[in-house]
């Protein structure tokens, strides 16, 4: 997931922290192509993400795994 601006970026990384506070979220800048998010789960199934409806983030939003044992993940 791309957000064409650092606004919405940034509100995403805040309704993903309020859900799971346990969570770092960090703004990644591709850029020309807009903003991603990265996130290092804490105790926290990366998939559960997907199926809740958090504000911030579109539905059906999945997070795609990055670096495989570091459980670095990309929205």
């Amino acid at each position: 997931m791309r957000y064409p601006n650092m606004r919405q970026a940034k509100q995403a990384v805040r309704a993903i922290e309020r859900r799971f506070p346990d969570s770092d979220c960090k703004i990644l800048d591709w850029r020309d192509s807009g903003y991603g998010i990265r996130i290092l789960p804490q105790a926290m199934d990366p998939y559960t993400i997907a199926m809740e409806d958090i504000p911030g983030l579109p539905k059906g939003t999945f997070l795609e795994p990055g670096y495989g044992s570091l459980g670095l993940y990309f929205i």
